[in-house]
């Protein structure tokens, strides 16, 4: 694979106003001849006096990064703006996401900038390499953009699965851009030595990996003890990519072949760039050193003095946006969980639509909603929500005490709760990228925060079931004992008579009735009263079978009882 070739600045009216990198590192001498297929038309470079839009991308990349993007991009446009810039803060993200996005950029006309401020890691480097040109902040760093399995390495096919189309994207944009394809290579390559080389005759500078160092560079003018290439070796065809661990050389022009030299100037750096011992990352300085980057900027006062502009402007996300990202947080749902589980329970234990329904409601709203507006969620995630839902209530209600529906139906809402606000891959039924570190962190803390919250939830149940009835404002929720007894008084009197006709099991059911029941109640089951065996609530506790119990209030179709001490 050959380095992309440096653009002539007589060609390009735009170079000479923009502070571009010194071709001598770009230029490529062997890259691949032939007709190539057409680039897209973009602008020449800033213009001096022009607007430049500043567009932040923090955090995870995926699907919602892409189109909060266009929309900010389409406003920049609206502004009249002729630069583009991403200011970028994140770890990496999802491939195909970060492909999509380099795809975008490079199909904008305006001139577009990366700004690293300040670290662009995986994802991030490959968005970065989209746009015509990268500059960082100064303590910033860039680049490790290699697949990572959990507990081990990928296997052959994942390698080219994963690194295929992600070494074809680098070679585009370094072809597109000017940056030297070796550095972009060696960050998800593992291994891959990095030299500058120096054309003998011409001067012209080059960097190369260590098979093209062999090639290129006589034996008897080599430094380094890099393992030896036998001259009678199979020569890969130019432009093949390399898997994990395996590294091709790329240059096959019998004209370069002895005709360079290592470059130890003492002036310059050592001209050995990098040791290949892991993936190749870079800090600010080391970028401009290896001209992957054009400049250090730390504020928008020195971006727009180094890109000449007349203004600047951000371009935000909206409030709907910010909203949506703070709501998918994983602590913020697990505060939502525990306000969904708690406000149903308290709901259970004071029938009919009040302000505990009404917050579970909400709640549950929310979550399930919120991860759609930033696409993260997929129709599989809510169906495996509502079944759960489903099973616990049928646990409840159908079949009396807490057994397999429940937990299937908990394991159900967690299990999409937590993958509801990480990213997905495609197919039938999307899955996330086990493969992926951001990934399997992002699991990692939605799973320990729904775990944390349903923790706190049944320290909840239980000193609502103990206590429910004697917790301040809450107690105003059921009938307490002493208004209990009264009622039951006035009822036995014949006072008060609550008909009972549209209670489960018909018949008439009065307060002040007593029982016995028949299934456990937690709070919901089943009791004998009278000749009757009906759907009962308790008033909170948790009640065994076969314990005595008396009607505390009927409501609608639903009869609490409170235990007979």
């Amino acid at each position: 694979m050959g380095l992309a070739v440096a653009q002539d600045p007589a060609a390009d009216p735009g170079a000479a106003e923009v502070p571009a990198p010194p071709p001598s590192l770009q230029d490529d001498p062997v890259a691949p001849s032939g007709p190539q297929e057409a680039a897209t038309p973009v602008a020449a470079g800033p213009k001096p006096g022009g607007v430049a839009a500043v567009i932040r991308v923090e955090g995870m990349i995926y699907d919602f990064t892409l189109q909060s993007m266009q929309r900010r991009v389409k406003r920049a446009e609206e502004l009249g703006a002729d630069v583009i810039v991403l200011e970028l803060e994140t770890p990496g993200g999802v491939l195909s996401s970060a492909l999509a996005i380099s795809k975008y950029l490079k199909s904008l006309p305006q001139w577009t900038v990366a700004w690293v401020n300040d670290e662009a890691y995986s994802a991030g480097i490959l968005i970065a390499s989209s746009c015509r040109q990268i500059v960082m902040a100064e303590h910033s760093a860039t680049g490790d953009c290699a697949p990572i399995a959990m507990g081990g390495s990928l296997g052959p096919r994942e390698v080219k699965k994963a690194v295929a189309p992600l070494l074809a994207e680098f070679r585009d944009n370094a072809r597109t851009n000017g940056y030297p394809y070796v550095l972009l290579q060696a960050m998800c390559v593992e291994g891959i030595k990095i030299y500058r080389v120096r054309h003998a005759e011409s001067g012209q500078l080059r960097l190369v990996n260590q098979k093209d160092y062999h090639f290129m560079v006589p034996a008897e003018l080599r430094h380094d003890q890099a393992p030896q290439v036998p001259d009678d070796a199979q020569t890969p065809r130019a432009g093949s990519d390399p898997l994990l661990g395996q590294i091709v050389q790329t240059v096959t022009d019998v004209q370069q072949r002895g005709a360079w030299v290592l470059d130890d100037d003492p002036k310059k750096p050592s001209p050995i760039v990098y040791d290949g011992s892991s993936f190749y990352t870079v800090t600010d300085s080391e970028a401009i050193d290896v001209e992957l980057a054009s400049a250090i900027v730390n504020d928008d006062v020195g971006l727009k003095q180094w890109l000449q502009a007349g203004r600047t402007i951000r371009i935000n996300t909206s409030w709907s946006e910010r909203l949506a990202g703070w709501l998918t947080h994983p602590m913020v749902r697990a505060v939502l969980v525990l306000a969904l589980a708690m406000g149903a329970y308290m709901e259970f234990q004071s029938p009919g639509l009040g302000v505990p329904g009404l917050v579970a409601l909400v709640a549950l709203i929310t979550l399930v909603g919120a991860p759609y507006v930033v696409d993260l969620a997929e129709v599989w995630h809510l169906i495996l929500i509502f079944l759960g839902i489903g099973l616990v209530i049928a646990e409840f209600f159908v079949i009396p005490g807490f057994g397999i529906l429940g937990i299937l139906g908990a394991i159900f809402i967690i299990t999409g709760m937590v993958l509801q606000i990480v990213p997905s891959g495609s197919g039938l039924l999307p899955l996330p990228d086990w493969s992926n570190l951001d990934i399997q962190v992002l699991l990692r803390k939605s799973a320990g925060w729904m775990f944390l919250s349903l923790l706190v939830g049944l320290i909840g149940f239980y000193v609502l079931a103990k206590f429910f009835g004697n917790i301040p404002l809450l107690n105003r929720l059921i009938l307490t004992n002493e208004s209990a007894q009264a009622a039951a008084s006035r009822g036995a009197a014949g006072e008060v008579a609550i008909s009972g006709d549209e209670v489960i099991g018909g018949g008439k059911i009065v307060i002040g009735a007593t029982g016995q029941t028949v299934s456990q109640l937690r709070p919901t089951g089943r009791a004998r009263i009278g000749d009757q065996t009906i759907d009962v609530i308790s008033q909170g506790q948790w009640i065994e079978a076969g314990q005595p119990i008396c009607v505390i209030g009927v409501q609608s179709n639903k009869v609490l009882v409170a235990r007979a001490d």
